[in-house]
């Protein structure tokens, strides 16, 4: 049985909990992801710098404002930090969408369609 303050534990000292959880336990790769994912939750927005994510991704903003986008599409964003920082600096709002693809993916995976 996993013990997830171990791993909690583990996180805190650096330890990187999914090669951790590869080389310790016969998890399935989906669950691996999953408990990784949930053990570092929250660790982005804790640390996060607005300006330095902002001198990071504006070439990208740049680029964006150049275009006459009608969506934007964020895959695999994490706890959306670069993505509220570009949202906050592109000109055009109008029609802007999000997906989260793993979250999505997961969710239709366990329900019956």
């Amino acid at each position: 049985m996993l013990n997830i303050e171990k791993l909690r534990k583990l996180y805190r000292k650096n330890i990187n909990i999914n090669r951790y959880l590869r080389k310790n336990t016969n998890l399935a790769e989906r669950k691996i992801i999953k408990i990784s994912y949930d053990i570092q939750s929250g660790a982005y927005i804790n640390r996060f710098n607005y300006k330095k994510t902002l001198n990071y991704i504006k070439p990208m903003i740049d680029e964006i404002n150049k275009t006459k986008f009608k969506s934007l599409l964020d895959f695999g964003c994490g706890e959306l930090t670069a993505f509220y920082t570009l949202t906050e600096n592109i000109k055009t709002k109008k029609n802007l969408f999000l997906l989260m693809i793993y979250r999505l993916v997961e969710f239709m995976q366990e329900c019956s369609f």
